[in-house]
């Protein structure tokens, strides 16, 4: 059988949860890693007791590094702030854990992706 690969890696815009119930939410537009950039974020994740796989500090840093391509309604005291990586440090924690697992999620094929394959 041949393994079909996906060198067209798309993007789509993410709000977090904490945002779904605003006027004008936050949203991060997020794209899908390719099988480099994925070794890179899952590298240290564990299994939790829960089943829920846990990044190490650094496949979060990884994950939103390659992962987040722009975002909007991000400011710093009232002005705009740059999606830069650099910036990334400025997002509260939990919302870093959120945006990284949003973006291994959409990294990762589905079953029926893989039966396709």
């Amino acid at each position: 059988m041949a393994i079909t690969v996906n060198k067209k890696l798309g993007s789509t815009w993410y709000t977090p949860d904490s945002e779904k119930e605003s006027e004008e939410p936050a949203k991060f537009k997020i794209k899908q890693l390719n099988g480099e950039q994925l070794d890179d974020a899952l590298n240290g994740a564990v299994m939790s007791e829960g089943g829920r796989l846990r990044l190490s500090p650094s496949g979060v840093r990884a994950a939103l590094k390659a992962g987040i391509e722009d975002w909007e309604g991000i400011n710093d005291g009232g002005d705009k702030l740059k999606c830069t990586h650099v910036n990334h440090r400025f997002l509260p924690w939990s919302l870093r854990q959120e945006l990284a697992g949003e973006i291994i999620n959409q990294s990762m094929l589905s079953e029926e992706d893989e039966k396709n394959s």
